[in-house]
């Protein structure tokens, strides 16, 4: 159980290198972007955000499309 709980840290911990920004909720099941200070980047128009790099997230709008951004809501793929 203690093996568990230290890898769930070491991930992350990961993750949070990685993710200089955070998601938040404003409606059930919509994300957005926003800095770690709390300043919004991107509306909620996501449903689902996930850090896939250093400061790079993939925002699903639906199951199957997705946008890859920076850290400041660019578009980059």
């Amino acid at each position: 159980l203690m093996r568990s709980s230290a890898a769930s840290d070491v991930y992350k911990r990961q993750v949070e290198k990685m993710a200089k920004c955070r998601r938040y909720e404003a409606e059930s099941g919509w994300y957005g972007l926003m800095t770690a200070d709390g300043k919004v980047i991107t509306p909620p128009s996501y449903c689902s955000i996930q850090a896939i790099g250093y400061d790079m997230y993939l925002c699903k709008d639906n199951d199957e499309d997705g946008v890859i951004l920076n850290g400041k809501g660019e578009r980059i793929s």
